[in-house]
């Protein structure tokens, strides 16, 4: 038995270890992906970005996520497209039998050309000087200049020179073809033919044994020639002729050479395809394409990115992938390794646990794998280091493996059945649920039940138990002895054997605790099952909303600022800010960074490195590939659908659309290939939008526009969700409908206009027809009331003149009718007027006064009073409207008093109005009403009722607003002392024509 085991612990120390076949993060395309065919011959990349593919199948153009095929279909001369070139203008040539075929714009051109012979493979190649140049393949083929007037044929020096090569020197800038022209392919020329003839010269450049095979690739001081069936160079270097062999290893002759870069040349050999540099050194970054399949050719694009062009597909591997490679870790293509850890002892060996229960050792420096002689019936979930033990934690046991011997397990392992058989039945670790380091000699563990702490010295141990936890799935402990405790129920802490629940918003945390990480300074992450990460220190729980919903498989810490948390969705690094406050960066990491797989188990970090374990295997990430900002670039609006038809003219020209034709979509795309799938873009439709809009998806509908002028804008953002500057834009407009345009509108508003105008103008003549008619009857009716004054008055005047008579006062009588005759000849003048001037008034109403006064004996005094600003000559105010209250002033007032009274009558301005007031220091009107209805007389006097009869008529005439007011004056003792009248004239009566009544 024991020379069994010692047997075993030989095999695994001298056979078990074996170097890993690294293996790049590539993307495969194929079949099913929409490649017509899995037979990839060629790829270019053209000015726009897009690439271009050659197959068996058509020929297919590619924009990161969709291929589109062009066939026979579409104008090809064959289906087989092997070669394809690019000139300066950015139109791409394919290589055919007897046809010149290009394709420009998305469409293909071809047309027939037999110069070089029927069924003759024409080939293409560019200078710097936008001059295309052609020639065939077979030897027997002529040379050809094309230019964009015409095809010359070049004569040759020898007809028995067969064509092999054809090279622009750039070097030189001169505008010439270089040839490389063989005599039974072992001579070699070169040819010189100058643009402005059809001339040859030659120089011969090398004559040798071998057989030349049909390339030629230059340096900067000299070309490469091949040897056909060699795997060896010829190289004419500053004119002397060196052998170079590629390898010692018999890879067998050259097949084929092709140019992936300035720097880089594929060489396709019989036994091996491999890639080497400008001074033909092997490159083993490029070892893998041999596990590919058959490779036809590499392609390295503007952005670095690699095309594989292969009999298995389309294989890409990015820029930022190149540096990044997976080793799988296995001998048997079963083992998927779930744990990591670094050692402490030696940081360049990782210690790699699998699910299927096995233990690996990984040495960073020869990238070798030493299957460890440990095996379980279960899965090696943490890997403990400290700096003398190796502890396993393999759900249902622990083992412990000292490094004192690293190529021999301890030969007391601690196992759980071994613990509870050696110390006592009442130690129980089986279904080890979780185990944490609590210094470097210390670890803390749970099981089903109990949580336990094992020291260990050398090679001894011993442990005790510290509390019942029942079912802890995750632990952390700190130097204060505060154990947390995660559980499907949630999170606990541990102080003293009293287990109590951590509260979050004043209620227990309850989600499902997966994984706990503490840093030194009480940091504690924890790690839920599908409700994400939280942050918790000092009593505060902080949710990380970026990973909300998130099955967090497992937290490192690197340092106390930095910690990773492998996730389901990809890798994430949150960077903790200085300061008290809970502040942080967050950063994903995902297939855009090229991580192989988004299902990350663990992960440990050193000063440069992260080891990342998904289930691809072990993947070795620089650090520092995370600052490596990968902006989207070549930005295309690659289509506009115009009612789901695609508009086929430029893109650069504005579209004009009728108004039918408003269904517009956008298709663009940034041909960013190392961001497949993680641009963002925004997108404006100016006419419509008012903000930008932020979407990854790659189209957008604008269905139903109305008329108007619009520009489209595009833009992209990078992966880090930073601007670039890189816009599209689109213009257009939709016209509106005939009845909708500028014409038709203003045709419309002017005859809707001048039918309006014209109903208005009807309209506007009958209101004046109307209203001159209201106004002659107005100023009849005013007439009419003018002339119910005149017997009003005559007949006082007479009754006066008859008092005198009666008395035989015959003076009096003659005084008065002098008056009487001026006034009468004044009020029939005025009668005939609506308006009068205000001169003539005062001096009617001077003669009215002076009669009254002649007639009552002197009863009363008066006074008119004229304000200085007033222009008695050029003021009009309607007539007969003073009179009539100067007349009640006297007759129901004065004449009442038994004294003798007093009459003022005042012009004044007031606001743009003339203002008259009446003023009397009589008995008052309830006075005079009283004496009223006591007198036998019968007459009721109408001069009150005509007066307000002609202010409505007035005012009814829309001349300005006349206003009256009556006022009783009152003495202190509330005893009636006189009658006020305001009368207010309008403005419009201040500058009256006189109108002449008819």
């Amino acid at each position: 038995m024991q020379q069994q085991k010692f047997i075993s612990i030989l095999f695994y120390c001298f056979f078990s270890s074996y170097v890993i076949a690294q293996q790049p993060t590539l993307t495969h395309f194929s079949v099913e992906d929409g490649l017509p065919s899995s037979h990839v011959y060629c790829a270019i990349q053209d000015n726009e970005g897009y690439m271009w593919l050659g197959t068996d199948r058509g020929l297919v153009k590619f924009d990161g996520y969709t291929f589109t095929t062009f066939t026979t279909k579409d104008g090809l001369p064959s289906n087989d497209v092997w070669q394809l070139s690019l000139d300066t203008t950015g139109v791409i040539w394919i290589d055919a039998y007897d046809h010149l075929v290009y394709v420009e714009d998305d469409i293909v051109h071809s047309k027939p050309y037999l110069a070089l012979g029927k069924d003759k493979m024409i080939q293409h190649f560019f200078d710097n000087q936008q001059k295309h140049y052609l020639k065939g393949k077979m030897e027997t083929d002529l040379g050809v200049f094309h230019t964009q007037d015409s095809i010359r044929l070049i004569s040759r020096p020898d007809e028995r020179l067969g064509l092999k090569n054809i090279y622009y020197d750039k070097e030189e800038n001169l505008s010439y073809y270089v040839f490389l022209a063989t005599i039974n392919g072992k001579r070699a020329y070169y040819l010189r033919a100058f643009s402005d003839t059809t001339t040859v010269k030659e120089r011969l450049i090398w004559d040798g044994e071998e057989r030349i095979f049909g390339e030629i690739f230059t340096i900067a001081n000299g070309f490469y020639f091949f040897p056909k069936r060699q795997l060896k160079a010829i190289g004419i270097i500053n004119g002397e002729r060196r052998e170079i062999p590629f390898s010692n290893e018999d890879y067998g002759g050259i097949i084929h050479i092709t140019r992936i870069s300035e720097d880089k040349l594929f060489i396709n050999s019989e036994n091996k395809r491999f890639v080497v540099d400008t001074l033909l050194n092997q490159l083993p970054e490029f070892d893998f394409i041999n596990q590919l399949g058959y490779t036809n050719s590499i392609y390295e694009d503007d952005q670095q990115n690699i095309w594989i062009c292969t009999t298995n597909g389309l294989y890409l591997q990015t820029k930022t992938n190149q540096s990044l490679f997976t080793y799988p870790i296995t001998q048997n293509n079963i083992d998927h390794v779930i744990s990591i850890s670094i050692d402490k002892k030696e940081p360049d060996l990782l210690w790699l646990g699998t699910k299927e229960g096995h233990l690996y050792q990984f040495n960073l420096k020869t990238k070798e794998a030493s299957f460890y002689p440990f095996e379980s019936d279960n899965s090696i979930v943490d890997i403990i280091n400290t700096k003398d033990f190796l502890i396993c934690n393999a759900k249902n046991e622990l083992k412990v493996f000292s490094k004192a011997r690293p190529y021999l397990p301890l030969e007391e392992v601690v196992t759980a059945k071994k613990l509870r058989y050696q110390y006592n039945t009442t130690f129980n670790a089986s279904a080890c649920k979780s185990i944490v380091k609590s210094n470097d000699s210390t670890i803390v563990f749970s099981q089903r039940i109990n949580l336990w702490e094992i020291l260990f010295e050398k090679e001894s141990y011993a442990y005790r138990k510290i509390a019942a936890v029942n079912r802890s799935y995750a632990l952390e402990t700190n130097d204060n002895q505060t154990y947390y405790v995660g559980k499907k129920s949630g999170l606990y802490s541990l102080q003293s054997d009293s287990l109590s629940p951590l509260l979050i918003h004043e209620k227990p945390f309850t989600y499902a605790v997966s994984n706990l990480a503490l840093t030194e300074n009480n940091h504690l992450w924890i790690g839920t099952d599908a409700h994400g990460l939280y942050h918790y220190r000092a009593g505060h729980f902080h949710k990380i909303p970026e990973l909300e919903n998130e099955y967090i498989k497992h937290l490192y810490i690197h340092d106390d600022k930095t910690i990773w948390v492998s996730t389901n969705q990809g890798l994430i690094k949150i960077n903790l800010m200085d300061g008290d406050s809970f502040q942080y960066t967050i950063q994903r990491i995902d297939q855009s960074y090229g991580l192989p797989s988004l299902e990350i188990n663990q992960i440990a970090v050193d000063s440069q490195h992260a080891y990342i374990i998904s289930r691809e295997g072990l993947t070795i990430f620089p650090l520092k590939q995370l600052n490596n900002k990968v902006e989207a670039s070549n930005l295309v609006l690659q289509h506009v659908l115009v009612n789901d038809s695609s508009y086929t003219a430029t893109l650069k020209s504005p579209l004009n659309l009728s108004y039918h034709e408003n269904n517009i979509a956008f298709h663009y795309a940034a041909l960013s290939y190392e961001n497949i799938g993680n641009v963002v873009y925004e997108y404006q439709l100016e006419g419509i939008d008012q903000q930008w809009h932020t979407s990854n998806r790659r189209s957008i509908n604008y269905p139903a526009l109305p008329a108007g002028d619009y520009k489209f804008r595009v833009r992209i953002k990078n992966i880090e969700n930073e601007r670039t500057r890189q816009e599209q834009q689109f213009t257009f407009t939709i016209h509106p409908p005939w009845w909708q345009s500028y014409w038709f509108i203003t045709l419309s508003i002017l005859t809707i206009g001048g039918f309006i105008y014209w109903q208005f103008d009807r309209f506007r003549q009958r209101e004046r027809e109307k209203t001159t008619i209201n106004k002659k009857i107005a100023e009849l009716e005013l007439q009419a009331l003018q002339a119910q004054m005149n017997p009003h008055f005559i007949f006082n005047a007479l009754h006066a003149i008859q008092d005198f008579v009666m008395q035989a006062d015959i003076r009096s009588t003659n005084r008065y009718l002098v008056k009487f005759s001026r006034l009468m000849r004044l009020f029939l003048e005025s009668s005939k007027e609506k308006y009068i001037f205000l001169v003539d008034e005062i001096h009617l109403l001077e003669l009215y006064v002076e009669l009254e006064q002649l007639r009552f004996g002197d009863k009363f005094d008066y006074q008119i009073q004229v304000d200085d600003a007033i222009d008695i000559h050029s003021i009009e105010i309607p007539s007969m409207v003073i009179q009539p209250f100067i007349e009640n002033a006297i007759n129901h007032g004065l004449l009442h008093k038994r004294t003798k009274g007093n009459l003022s009558i005042r012009f004044f301005k007031e606001d743009h109005f003339l203002i008259c007031i009446i003023e009397d220091d009589g008995v008052g009107r309830t006075a005079a009403k009283k004496i009223k209805e006591a007198s036998y007389k019968s007459y009721k006097s109408r001069a009150m009722g005509i007066v307000e009869e002609r202010m409505r008529v007035i005012n009814s005439m829309k001349e300005g607003e006349l206003s009256i007011q009556i006022y009783d004056l009152l003495d202190t003792e509330n005893i009636a002392r006189g009658t006020k009248v305001w009368i207010k004239f309008p403005s419009s009566s201040l500058m009256k024509e006189p109108v002449e009544m008819t």
